[in-house]
């Protein structure tokens, strides 16, 4: 169960904090600065610190399945319910998992231009989680994330370039996306560029 607050009408703002392969929790405070009013994960594909401002469009409280509260939230369109439905089938958190609904949550809300969305559906098609394996469909994802500063994305996409998957090997091209994340803290990033020289 997940306890919440969140009031209609009122702006929030999550603070997180992620590695990969490391999911952390979230704090969420209002814009006003009241205290601590939840906890939960969010973007567990993408990394570094993320602070995005979120708006409550109607009262969400006390300890309700976490599913069937994004559910409502992501059917009526909202791209940030449609990212955490998603990571919670990709998760199996709270419901069964399941890789192609994943995918498909992911996909909605990536169609609406979330980043972190995009990346996630990258690597859907990258590794043939709940979609067909797709190289280039994956680089088109990250790329697209990528070119919204998403570190993780910029560091996939290089990755891609690298390897020669889904485009044609570039080392050039691999440095350039791996200097990118590196520049916003990626150590992944920063170990793949020490690679390449």
């Amino acid at each position: 169960m997940f306890t919440y607050n969140f009031l209609a009408g009122r702006e929030y703002s999550i603070l997180a904090r992620d590695e990969p392969g490391v999911d952390i929790g979230v704090f969420i405070k209002d814009a006003t600065g009241q205290p601590h009013l939840g906890v939960t994960n969010f973007m567990p594909l993408t990394g570094g610190w993320e602070k995005v401002p979120v708006y409550i469009t109607e009262d969400v409280s006390g300890g309700e399945d976490r599913a069937a509260a994004l559910r409502g939230a992501a059917e009526k369109g909202d791209a940030q319910a449609q990212l955490n439905l998603g990571l919670m089938y990709y998760k199996g958190d709270g419901v069964a998992k399941d890789d192609k609904e994943a995918a498909a949550w992911f996909r909605r809300a990536a169609d609406q231009g979330h980043a972190g969305a995009q990346n996630n559906l990258g690597v859907m098609y990258r590794e043939g989680k709940g979609v067909v394996k797709d190289d280039k469909e994956a680089v088109a994802w990250f790329r697209r994330a990528a070119d919204q500063d998403i570190a993780q994305a910029q560091f996939n996409l290089g990755l891609m370039y690298y390897n020669g998957d889904g485009v044609a090997k570039d080392d050039k091209e691999a440095a350039a996306w791996y200097r990118r994340a590196a520049d916003q803290g990626h150590a992944g990033a920063r170990a793949a560029l020490q690679k390449l020289q």
